[in-house]
């Protein structure tokens, strides 16, 4: 026995059966259809191919997506504690980002689901890095191109669509990945094979060292791109050691989420959670012990969550439908940068 979190539904009730066949169907609608070909259509013939991205609006409609009065959901509480729906559209939802929705959908695992609109942002951003980060010369013209370096790149798809956006405006996009996940299926989209940590080692300037591919790393990237990054593990010491990296931008869950590192990559303590109740005495004096700098601040790098000015339209695996809010986010981390905290979680 469960209970559900919405008002409207029956509490308690029990767990609900996975969906019968009378629910929606798993193929694309025919309007999903129509306004995706069109929307590839419109970018050239060269996107006319499986890989295409498909428009936030688009998955939004098609899906359900932030619309928890209209989603037709109703979630429940287990024992533990843990929030699932199992009606026929959160399983298509789920099969759609896991990539086994079936014939016409994109059959490889999505974190971050890349959209025209978020690609199209990001390129936008990186352009305004390039002229801030590495500057114009007196007429006006890029003094070089910024240096973009993808870690944990799996088959490549972000530095794909990336480099087709930003072809001509002076920012080149290097991808690499270790394979470790099976993510990677040959080097359809230029991946070079490299742990996160030798890779940074390479494109930061540091000495070569013997990396299969590394040749087709610039000596010195200027910034990070992190996708994801995988849970409990940390890359963001590494860029800040490095002496040529003056950003890193981390795309996916931030902060208490399910990508990197909580203390490393976003300076949380165990406690941080509680911190709200020992840290004032009610006049104003800390009661509870000083809470630690976080080490990119101690590193002399600011944070700067850019995810609206990314369009604030980010989606991901494990957005529910049920749920209006959006996981996903998008943070930069800025080399000697004034110290402006503007997440407000420090």
């Amino acid at each position: 026995i469960s209970t559900c979190v919405f008002s409207n539904c029956l509490s308690p009730v029990a767990t609900i059966a996975p969906a019968e066949s009378s629910g929606p169907s798993m193929a694309p609608s025919e309007t999903f259809l129509r306004l995706h070909e069109l929307s590839r259509k419109s970018r050239g013939a060269e996107y006319m191919d499986a890989a295409a991205l498909p428009s936030a609006s688009h998955l939004e409609r098609e899906f359900g997506l932030f619309n928890p009065e209209g989603s037709g959901c109703c979630p429940t509480v287990d024992a533990t504690g843990a929030v699932t729906c199992t009606c026929s559209g959160c399983e298509r939802w789920s099969k759609y980002v896991a990539g086994t929705l079936g014939e016409r959908w994109p059959t490889y695992k999505q974190y971050e689901v890349l959209t025209t609109e978020y690609v199209a942002q990001l390129a936008r951003y990186l352009r305004s890095r390039r002229s801030e980060i590495i500057g114009d010369d007196v007429v006006g013209e890029p003094l070089r191109s910024l240096r973009v370096l993808e870690l944990g790149a799996g088959d490549g798809r972000l530095t794909r669509h990336l480099r087709e956006e930003l072809d001509g405006h002076s920012v080149e996009v290097y991808a690499t990945d270790d394979h470790s996940l099976g993510l990677a299926r040959g080097s359809a989209h230029g991946v070079v094979a490299a742990d996160a940590l030798d890779a940074i080692a390479l494109a930061g300037g540091a000495a070569r060292s013997p990396v299969d591919g590394s040749s087709d790393l610039p000596a010195a990237c200027d910034v990070a791109l992190v996708c994801w990054q995988p849970i409990g593990v940390d890359w963001t010491a590494a860029v800040r050691a490095s002496a040529s990296f003056r950003e890193y931008l981390l795309i996916g869950e931030a902060d208490d989420g399910i990508c990197g590192h909580r203390r490393l990559t976003w300076g949380l303590e165990d406690d941080d959670d509680d911190a709200g109740d020992s840290e004032d005495d009610g006049n104003g004096e800390g009661a509870g012990r000083a809470r630690a700098m976080p080490s990119y601040m101690t590193d002399g790098w600011t944070r700067v969550d850019v995810t609206d000015e990314l369009g604030g339209r980010q989606i991901c695996r494990t957005d529910e439908r049920w749920l209006s809010g959006r996981r996903s986010r998008s943070i930069s981390f800025r080399r000697g940068a004034a110290c402006v905290e503007s997440s407000g979680v420090f």
